[in-house]
């Protein structure tokens, strides 16, 4: 008599769902802690204007301040692309005198941002001026 073997392995087609499963937990372990972390750092960052000065301060393990004087603001651009205007984003970017300014993305409500600057610009006076009225 001959004797035939014949093997049967079982297939990772019974684990595809804890495959899969195992594929997402590993991208959910990651990401979210990236997540969060870009929400923290979104909400860590802040720019203050008191008088003739801004401060800058932003980081989330370790936290940077940047203070500067404003002396006069020749021109104010606000770009918004499509998500930015349905969340009520944008990018704001301020020439002051001298070559100086400051670039800021994904500043809530531009638009009165924007009209904050531009009555700077509009009455050719500083920011001190500007804040007392």
């Amino acid at each position: 008599m001959d004797n035939y073997q014949f093997r049967l392995e079982k297939s990772a087609y019974e684990y595809r769902w804890k495959i899969v499963l195992s594929i997402l937990l590993f991208f959910l372990i990651i990401g979210i802690p990236m997540l969060i972390y870009w929400i923290a750092r979104a909400r860590k960052e802040e720019w203050l204007f008191i008088n003739e000065k801004y401060t800058h301060s932003y980081g989330v393990f370790e936290k940077h301040s940047e203070e500067k004087t404003l002396s006069k603001v020749l021109s104010v651009r606000i770009n918004q692309k499509l998500f930015q205007r349905i969340f009520n984003v944008g990018d704001i970017n301020v020439s002051l005198v001298g070559g100086l300014g400051f670039y800021a993305t994904n500043i809530k409500k531009p638009n009165e941002a924007k009209a904050y600057f531009e009555r700077l610009v509009s009455n050719g006076s500083d920011i001190q001026q500007a804040l007392i009225n």
